[in-house]
């Protein structure tokens, strides 16, 4: 007999058994994408860390024209907002940016109001304005200005006059950490310096020091002098050449499928060097004094600001179309978009629609098609099971009947007025005006459904930071599930990779199973050894140790991420009217289910204990 011949060929071989067992092992490895290459790029196994798949895209800003470096993130807050709400706190899921980073870059002939703001310089380069981190911190915008908020700093102040000279204004930012407090004779000799002499507010600004010191948050463009004003001469105005109100998403498509937006009957259209606006000039006003004393002229009115965005060319005092397309006042900023537009439903006339930029549809989304788009998706109607994909915003004015294929996924916010038995994801917020019935919704912020019924019932909900909505569940009973104070795109990785350790542990059992009788083979008296035996033994015991080492490594990581999977700051859920019974609550790994009715009640995590506690509603 050759020695390097099985002693059987039958499919009860050992070795038969052995090789078909790791063959099959492999294939599997192969068709569900878990071989060792790619577990390595996804970080499962190896020195790289786990990625989770957020949406990243450079974003240029459509109001200041801002355009962010790959990968920086940062935080727009209202105008309404005050500068001294905004903390460390609330910007605790940002990166990052290293001291000297570069943030954005904007046109250095850019029209639109906006500049630096605190720990952020702005230098001139290759035509471009370049906003560069003066420390290490977060950034965000706040009313026309890019700001970046340090982690540590000492605490420091700012003292701007008004171009007429009639004002004076401060901006204190507290210590952080061990930096030191704001000295208010230190301020005073600026003010010397300054050559501010006259109508100084020495109560108030001790006020603003004392309470920028003890609430530890930043004051901004506090009063601390004022001056005699002058009489200023009436405002600059823009006349339009269109009403910007009266616009409505009504299009007509030529029958070789192009838009005519000459034929639209609602929506502004210009054609190009047709002329949309016309800056007047302001007027003069009367003479005054200033808050150093010195007699000043008045000042003549504020010239009005119109920017001439994309598509729009600007000749001294006039604003005309530059290209044929949709005309667009996005506050201070005058466009004409190119913007695909679908006028009716998106069907088989249709297809699925993808474009690198906003989407509009004047009708609806059958089933079975796909919406996808670069920037916002906007649908004027409801949508039949579908599935959109936005990297911004998707807004809907009707509903979602998802019957329990409907997908929607945003890069920011989602807004429509009902969901039922559909799955919604956003990064951003999700706003339902009306009710949402049996469907799963994701959420990275809030979720807001406080209007009309505004009622979530069956389903599943994961909203991050909180959710507020006027009924949870309903008088019939219906399981409602709600969750808050997750990432749900961790919590999302975390069960592919609980998948991928499990199917290394099957395997590895497969393997186990089949050495067995092996390794009874080989330790009987007759076992006879064979270079293709060898290469079979070989090949499995390296593939068990491959697996071994593969499920160590994954299960270490998960464990890992697992710590980043409940967000460290508050979040609550907020019942305007009434929690139903069979309404379940988690809340950062806590569990409550609702036995009986509530009325108007808040529910979070108790500070102290971890635990869920549940109190009275106070407007």
């Amino acid at each position: 007999m050759n020695p390097s011949t099985p002693q059987s060929s039958g499919p009860d071989n050992p070795f038969n058994r052995l090789e078909d067992e790791l063959n099959e092992i492999e294939m599997a490895e192969i068709l569900q994408d878990k071989t060792e290459d790619v577990l390595a790029e996804k970080g499962f196994i190896g020195d790289k860390p786990v990625a989770i798949e957020r949406t990243k895209h450079v974003e240029t800003t459509e109001k200041e024209k801002l355009r962010f470096e790959p990968g920086m993130e940062y935080e727009r807050f209202p105008e309404k907002t005050k500068l001294e709400e905004i903390t460390l706190e609330s910007l605790r899921h940002l990166k990052e940016i290293p001291k000297g980073t570069l943030i954005a870059t904007r046109k250095k002939d850019d029209k639109s109001h906006f500049s630096k703001g605190m720990n952020v310089s702005m230098e001139i380069a290759e035509g471009q304005e370049r906003y560069v981190a003066d420390i290490k911190g977060k950034a965000f915008i706040h009313n026309n200005k890019l700001h970046l908020l340090p982690a540590d700093a000492d605490a420091h102040f700012n003292l701007k006059i008004s171009p007429d000279g009639m004002t004076a204004w401060i901006d204190c930012w507290p210590a952080y950490g061990s930096g030191k407090p704001l000295d208010l004779d230190i301020i005073h000799a600026a003010l010397e310096q300054n050559k501010i002499h006259h109508g100084i507010l020495y109560a108030a600004l001790k006020k603003i020091v004392e309470t920028a010191n003890a609430s530890q948050q930043p004051i901004q463009d506090a009063v601390i002098a004022s001056g005699t004003p002058s009489l200023k001469g009436e405002d600059g105005r823009i006349d339009f050449a269109f009403n910007i109100a009266e616009q409505k998403q009504d299009f007509k498509i030529l029958p070789d499928g192009r838009i005519d937006y000459r034929s639209c009957m609602n929506i502004i259209t210009a054609k190009p060097g047709q002329q949309l606006a016309k800056a007047v000039a302001p007027k003069e006003g009367r003479p005054g004094s200033t808050i150093l004393g010195t007699p000043l002229k008045a000042d003549p009115g504020k010239p009005a600001i119109l920017v001439a965005g994309q598509g729009v060319l600007q000749q001294e005092d006039n604003y005309t179309a530059a290209i044929e397309g949709h005309v667009m006042l996005n506050g201070n900023v005058l466009e004409v978009l190119q913007v695909y537009i679908v006028n009716g439903d998106v069907d088989f006339s249709t297809g699925n629609v993808s474009f690198n930029g906003n989407v509009v549809i004047t009708g609806s989304v059958m089933e079975g098609f796909e919406v996808k788009a670069d920037g916002d998706i906007t649908i004027n109607k409801s949508i039949d099971p579908c599935r959109l994909e936005a990297g911004r915003d998707i807004q809907i004015k009707g509903g979602v009947q998802g019957r329990g294929k409907g997908i929607l996924i945003a890069g920011r916010d989602i807004s429509v007025e009902y969901v039922q038995n559909a799955r919604l994801e956003a990064q951003g917020n999700i706003q339902i005006r009306n009710f949402a019935v049996n469907s799963t919704l994701y959420t990275s912020k809030k979720l807001s459904i406080t209007e009309m019924r505004g009622m979530i019932v069956g389903g599943e909900t994961f909203a991050q930071q909180g959710l507020e909505a006027k009924c949870l569940g309903s008088s019939a009973g219906t399981k409602t599930y709600i969750e808050v104070g997750t990432d749900f795109l961790v919590g999302r990785k975390i069960q592919e990779m609980e998948q991928t350790a499990a199917f290394c542990r099957n395997n590895l059992a497969k393997i186990e199973n089949a050495l067995r009788p092996v390794a009874e083979l080989l330790l009987s008296a007759n076992a006879v050894q064979g270079d293709a035996r060898n290469a079979i033994l070989k090949k499995t015991l390296e593939k068990k140790k491959q697996l071994e080492t593969h499920e160590k490594t994954i299960q270490a990581k998960l464990d890992h991420l697992k710590t980043q999977l409940i967000q460290t700051h508050p979040c609550s859920i907020k019942v305007l009217d009434t929690c139903f019974p069979d309404v379940i609550i988690r809340i950062k790994g806590q569990n409550m289910v609702f036995q009986a009715e509530r009325e108007r009640i808040i529910i979070q995590e108790n500070p102290t204990t971890g635990e869920i506690m549940v109190s009275p509603l106070i407007k």
